[in-house]
């Protein structure tokens, strides 16, 4: 098995990741209704990303429903746009998965996969001050949870700031107990603080088609239960990406990435992990992507499986080929 990897964790294996299905009408106008349905269903991604509290399988389905949401746009100032259901989290730079926004690499980093939640279930605001400052606020259930764990709600909100054109900066937090009620000992006073900053630019006006992007996330969280006794935690990561656009069909995408598990909360041993992950990108067609990718990962720890099967390796190395087709 590919270890601490969030989808591409199958060795060795053809994989239908998933199969997503959208329903979208954007409530574009003030004064406007809109919704939004997105449907998964396959062998790895709909699993993963599962909240709790929408199946009763506690082992997981391959089926989710990722989003559900219906939006309207009051009509105040700009336009203030109210979501209500449960929707993709507005922290760090990578997504799920989607047809509107591809990532730049097919396997996912460990700042998604471990650092940030999912989704939310809950009601958010946004609102366009201008076109170089935006607003969200939002009031959910907590991390991945449609049917909360305790009596608390998370608080989150993002700043998106557009200083000039081809740059974005965005300003995350959520706060909120995420703790759950029915073990003894958990409190709904022990906070989750998750602070995050994600960057989109191009930085050289001599090379318009490099792009330049990247997040860090930390977070930090009270009284934890762990390995028998209650501490302070916190977990944090920094990725950041070199993409080059060839051509309008082709283009590579190099990233390098730091996360830092010193408790072990997250991935069950207190480790830092390093990665470096190289993928280029063909647009075969309006409909199709293929993209090969090389990564490897490193550890201070002996986390990755040798050839026996044993973890005896402090070095991963991998291949794949992701193919997506959207309409």
């Amino acid at each position: 098995t590919n270890q601490i990897r969030v989808f591409d964790f199958r060795h060795n294996s053809f994989r239908i990741d998933d199969f997503q299905f959208s329903l979208l009408r954007r409530a574009k106008d003030p004064g406007s209704v809109g919704f939004r349905f997105d449907l998964d269903v396959g062998s790895n991604i709909p699993d993963v990303i599962q909240s709790s509290g929408l199946f009763d399988d506690p082992e997981g389905e391959d089926i989710d429903l990722r989003q559900a949401f219906v939006s309207y746009n009051a009509p105040i100032g700009n336009g203030l746009t109210i979501d209500v259901g449960k929707y993709i989290t507005h922290i760090g730079l990578e997504v799920i998965e989607g047809w509107e926004n591809f990532n730049d690499n097919y396997s996912r980093s460990f700042n998604f996969g471990f650092v940030i939640p999912f989704t939310h279930t809950g009601v958010r605001v946004s609102y366009p001050v201008s076109d170089q400052l935006s607003l969200m606020a939002m009031v959910a259930n907590g991390w991945d949870q449609v049917d909360d764990v305790n009596d608390a709600k998370a608080f989150g909100g993002q700043i998106g700031y557009f200083p000039m054109e081809g740059a974005s900066l965005y300003f995350n937090y959520i706060g909120s107990p995420e703790q759950d009620d029915d073990v003894p000992g958990n409190d709904e006073d022990n906070w989750r603080h998750l602070f995050g900053l994600v960057w989109v630019a191009k930085p050289l006006a001599a090379l318009p088609d490099l792009t330049f992007s990247g997040g860090f996330d930390y977070v930090m969280e009270e009284d934890v239960l762990l390995n028998g006794n209650r501490d302070d935690v916190e977990w944090y990561a920094v990725e950041a990406i070199l993409r080059y656009d060839f051509t309008p069909w082709f283009y590579v995408a190099l990233r390098g990435e730091w996360f830092r598990d010193d408790d072990g909360v997250r991935t069950g041993t207190a480790q830092d992990l390093y990665a470096v992950t190289f993928t280029p990108t063909f647009k075969v067609t309006d409909n199709v992507v293929i993209r090969p990718e090389i990564r490897a990962d490193f550890s201070e720890e002996n986390v990755f499986e040798d050839n026996d099967g044993a973890f005896n390796e402090d070095t991963q190395v991998t291949g794949a080929v992701n193919a997506i087709f959207y309409f």
